[in-house]
């Protein structure tokens, strides 16, 4: 499967692309506000490898797509959207952006898309995400794709042996 957007193409993960990935999943900081990372080369490699099986599975619960650049082909993140039961219409989703490509509205046009195909491909009508409290620039992307905060929930989750927050945001098809 493909996604086309002006600047972006989403497409399903090769296992060639794990470099790529692992450029920017493998930096200190950049999963800070995540339970996963900094990945090793095998954690990535499993990464790319857990994806492409979930992608082949029947009924497809899970769509986890690399970022590409229309010009030069470079990967520079990945989205996911998760059905959260075969059949359903509810889904959660995620997104990630290497570091040197962010701020630069990659994110918000990758998560607008996978809106729009989680909505009119997949027959999706509720779409949630989540991020920690401190994670503005994920908080930000959520907004500017249309997204609505519904909840703010104190120490919702344990990172790294600290209690976090987080904001849940949603959008619906209607």
């Amino acid at each position: 499967m493909r996604i086309e957007t002006k600047r972006l193409i989403l497409r399903e993960y090769v296992e060639s692309d794990w470099e790529a990935v692992h450029l920017y999943a493998s930096i200190p900081g950049f999963s800070r506000f995540e339970e996963w990372g900094p990945n090793s080369v095998e954690d990535t490699k499993d990464f790319i490898a857990r994806a492409m099986k979930n992608n082949r599975r029947a009924p497809r619960l899970q769509y986890e797509l690399a970022v590409i650049l229309q010009g030069d082909g470079r990967l520079i993140g990945g989205v996911a959207v998760r059905l959260k039961k075969a059949g359903g219409r509810e889904a959660v989703m995620g997104f990630s952006i290497n570091p040197d490509f962010q701020n630069q509205g990659y994110a918000t046009e990758a998560a607008i898309a996978l809106i729009d195909f989680g909505f009119n491909s997949l027959g999706i009508e509720s779409i949630n995400a989540s991020c920690d409290s401190e994670n503005h620039a994920s908080k930000k992307v959520m907004e500017k794709a249309g997204m609505k905060q519904t909840a703010f929930i104190e120490n919702d989750r344990l990172l790294r042996g600290e209690s976090r927050s987080g904001y849940i945001f949603e959008i619906r098809k209607s």
